[in-house]
This record gives C-alpha cells, sequence and structure tokens, in this order.
C-alpha cells in the first residue's frame, strides 16, 4: 500500500490538495480545491490488472454537478491502450521505473470517457524548475497531445516532485502540510471522500455525466514555453 499527499498551488497560493492510495490493483484518487468561491471535488477508483498492463474498470464522482461514472474496459470496447486521466500516474511510475523514453496511449477523460485523445509521454532531459526546496534541475516528462503539451512531471530521485497541470501545480507532502490552511470543506472531503465506503465500491451500473476537467493547454503549436 503506497499513499501520497499532493498540495495544489496557482498563483503563488496554495487551493487544495491531492491524496492518491495504490493499493493491490486498486489506484484512490481524491482532489479537492476552492476557486472563485466554489469547492471542486472528484473522486475515482481505477482497478488495474493484477500484471499492471491496462486497467479493468474505473468509477468517478465529481461535485458540483453530480457527475457519477462507471466504465468496465472490456464491456465498452476500449482497447489495452487507453487509461482512465487519473490513471496516468501508474502509467508515470512504470516510465521512471523501466526506464522507457516514450510511451503512447489514449487517455480518457474521467468524466465523459467517450472524449479521448491520443497522447505521448515523452522525457524532455534535464529543466530548471521551482522545485518544493526551492530552484533545482530535474528531469522532466512531458504529456503531450501533437504539438500542445498538456501535462508534466518533475522528477528527482525517480520521484515525482512536481507536476503541472496547466495553471496550477501540485508538490508532495504529509498529509498535515497538505491539509493545513485549506478550506474545511476540501480537507474534510481529502480525508474522508464522498462517503467513508468509496473504497469498497466496485463498478455497477450508472450514468455518465458532463464534468469540468479537461485537457489543459500549457503552451501554443511550437511546444516552447515551460
Amino acid at each position: 500500500m503506497v499513499e501520497r499527499w499532493e498540495s495544489f498551488h496557482e498563483g503563488g497560493h496554495k487551493i487544495g490538495g491531492l491524496w492518491r492510495l495504490s493499493e493491490e490493483n486498486d489506484l484512490f484518487t481524491r482532489i479537492g480545491f476552492s476557486a472563485d468561491g466554489a469547492i471542486v471535488c472528484a473522486e475515482s477508483v481505477i482497478t488495474f490488472t493484477g500484471d499492471g498492463r491496462t486497467w479493468v474498470s474505473s468509477t468517478y464522482r465529481e461535485e458540483p454537478g453530480g457527475v457519477h461514472v462507471n466504465v468496465v474496459r472490456e464491456e465498452a470496447g476500449l482497447g489495452e491502450d487507453t487509461i482512465p486521466t487519473y490513471g496516468e500516474h501508474m502509467l508515470v511510475l512504470d516510465m521512471i521505473a523501466t526506464g522507457d523514453d516514450r510511451r503512447h496511449v489514449t487517455r480518457l477523460m474521467d468524466s465523459e470517457p467517450n472524449d479521448a485523445e491520443t497522447v505521448s509521454l515523452t522525457w524532455a532531459g534535464p529543466a530548471r524548475s521551482d522545485l518544493p526546496e526551492g530552484p533545482g534541475e530535474a528531469r522532466r516528462l512531458d504529456v503531450r497531445a501533437g504539438a500542445r503539451r498538456v501535462g508534466s512531471y518533475w522528477v528527482v530521485d525517480d520521484e515525482i516532485v512536481k507536476s503541472d497541470w496547466g495553471g496550477a501545480e501540485s508538490y508532495p507532502g504529509t498529509a498535515d502540510d497538505v491539509i493545513d490552511g485549506l478550506d474545511p470543506a476540501v480537507a474534510a472531503f481529502l480525508v474522508d471522500g464522498f462517503d467513508p465506503g468509496f473504497r469498497d465500491i466496485r463498478v455497477a451500473d450508472g450514468a455518465a455525466a458532463t464534468g469540468f476537467l479537461a485537457p489543459w493547454v500549457l503552451d501554443g503549436p511550437d511546444g516552447d514555453a515551460g
């Protein structure tokens, strides 16, 4: 079992946090933040095959909006080369462990699996950036959809030390550090989720709905920013 906490920052201000738990074949993720006076919360459970080659099912909930999406990959006719967005974390960890230079995958929006795009994950080489301990150099792994950079991860000593979500950045920390100073409702959600039994949910019939999470564009067609 591996637990991970990250704090979300935008414009130099902490706005939210992220919690992940990898347990056996399941990846649990919660993200919560406050923006423009509104609180946004999302929760995901992705089950992977025993060998980790692909995913089996995904359950996703999001508020506001009452989004509740359940998908069984094979029943939905989705290939082994697809991945729900929140499952990308496991792909990044695998690339770090294996040393692979590039991966291609069809990324599915958790809130709307029919909304998909093919992305490549490619090491961009050493890059300087503002890291938790101050400016420094790290290996940068870019996520690109064509010429657009839609995500990045900075890695030091095989550990992800920064993630760029487009307009917001996240950094690893302890649970106490991540929760400190957050809106109480966001903090409570990160700890408990929508309901204490959510980790025990397995895919059942559900209705998809339109959600807020979309692939953010970090730079223009020339891919020079960042």
